[in-house]
């Protein structure tokens, strides 16, 4: 299992990872930016989701894209 974490506010809706996981991402019509998908809201504007491990490489592929760095993956680790 992993945890993503989209930091919304500092998205400048070049549309990296809706092109690389558009299961997770997509764009919003409203303002350009990326929405991260069935996501909390942890804190103003940064959404977290835990997905199965599956979405690794696309996840690795759409944080190494993003010209702003805003998006974050950790491994969850079982106890």
């Amino acid at each position: 299992m992993m945890q993503v974490i989209h930091y919304r506010r500092k998205c400048i809706g070049c549309g990296c990872c809706a092109e690389q996981v558009p299961d997770l991402f997509a764009m919003n019509r409203t303002d350009g930016k990326a929405t991260l998908l069935q996501a909390l809201e942890s804190a103003p504007h940064t959404f977290i989701r835990r997905v199965p491990s599956d979405f690794g490489v696309d996840l690795e592929r759409a944080s190494s894209g993003c010209p702003v760095h805003i998006i974050q993956t950790q491994v969850l680790r079982r106890k």
